[in-house]
């Protein structure tokens, strides 16, 4: 994922209303994303396209919300070059506004519907062929992504290493756990383990090996972070789990909740998108193992792109539940709609909502 200053060779141009599939592969994106060009000029580039755009954009799929996810992902990308792929795909795009609306529609779908949804409602195959059109190599995805089974050693192992390392207790409440070996006087409740990297992304049943393989290349694109910096096969280290009790885990996994960094390493501080007990609460993470660890603590750079598509989904409007638009979407006597009318049907039915973080005082 490293650009260079030296522009590739030119081809026939993109045809109209590309998908981001085949803007990736177009020798004018790889052309732009490797110039000098500054990553700040791309995206104000970016943001001003989007912006001339921003009526369109509400008229074609209602109350704003293409133009406001559009929006949410050219500013909340956890790195600089994950903005400046995003960027380069809306600049790619030539003012098509077709093209725009299929750019969030792919994102929506195939990444940020998935990363929130697949461990609720499952998968389902995309609508464009990643065959020949991806930049993840399926050697190079199988060598960082494996299946793993949620109820497998390396998880039970996972459960005793958190509980050593954080001190049986839930890092978002302090709650202490149920069946803590160090009791005291405080109530108690049961603690569960907390993905950053939702382990649903390393099970997408009902996706082909390509198609999985498709949805990992959007994510290493749109982070900016080399797939193999991503637990992989290794879902279940103690580097992209915490323990939580199960309001927080439930607030976590829907994005509700993230931790904001701060310039201690480690120590973050607990936004929200809506008021409740967690807000703003500063929090460090810290090993309590002892002489039985070291064991790794959570990984900055994956609470970071937790934290991004938090504010993705919520800036955006993304946030509206998914089961409750896939009822209204599929009619008695009906049946199913295809994916990318579902994809499109949701993307239209979510209301954009300004950013709500609760800020520190």
């Amino acid at each position: 994922m490293i650009y260079s200053d030296s522009p590739r060779p030119s081809m026939d141009p993109l045809p109209s209303s590309a998908s981001i599939s085949s803007i990736l592969t177009s020798a004018s994106y790889q052309s732009l994303i490797g110039t000098s060009t500054s990553t700040e000029t791309l995206v104000l580039e970016a943001r001003n396209n989007l912006d001339s755009h921003k009526t369109e954009l509400q008229e074609l799929v209602g109350a704003s919300t293409c133009y406001a996810f559009l929006l949410s992902m050219l500013e909340y990308a956890p790195t600089p070059l994950g903005q400046r792929h995003v960027a380069c795909v809306v600049l790619q795009t030539d003012d098509d506004i077709a093209a725009l609306s299929k750019c969030a529609v792919d994102w929506y779908h195939f990444l940020v519907f998935l990363v929130r949804e697949a461990d609720k409602t499952g998968c389902y195959e995309p609508i464009f062929d990643f065959s020949n059109t991806r930049t993840l190599t399926y050697k190079e995805y199988m060598k960082e992504v494996d299946n793993s089974p949620r109820r497998t050693k390396t998880l039970r192992k996972q459960a005793c290493n958190l509980l050593l390392r954080d001190n049986d207790r839930c890092i978002i409440s302090g709650s202490i756990d149920i069946g803590s070996k160090n009791p005291t006087k405080e109530s108690s409740t049961p603690l569960q383990i907390s993905h950053i990297i939702p382990w649903s992304l390393n099970n997408l049943y009902g996706m082909t090996e390509v198609a999985k393989t498709g949805t990992w290349d959007m994510l290493q694109n749109f982070v900016g972070i080399d797939i193999a910096k991503f637990p992989g096969g290794e879902i279940n280290h103690p580097s992209n789990a915490f323990l939580s009790t199960l309001t927080a885990a439930l607030m976590f996994s829907s994005f509700m909740i993230y931790f904001d960094s701060t310039d201690t390493p480690h120590k973050y501080i607990v936004r929200t998108f809506y008021k409740n007990e967690f807000a703003n609460r500063t929090v460090t993470f810290r090993d309590h193992s002892g002489s039985k660890g070291p064991i790794s603590l959570p990984d900055p750079d994956l609470l970071a792109v937790q934290g991004a598509f938090a504010k993705v989904i919520n800036a955006s409007g993304a946030a509206a539940e998914p089961d409750q638009l896939w009822d209204e979407l599929v009619l008695p006597g009906l049946g199913f709609k295809s994916a990318q009318v579902r994809s499109q049907s949701l993307l239209s039915q979510v209301k954009s909502s300004p950013l709500i973080t609760n800020q520190m005082t």
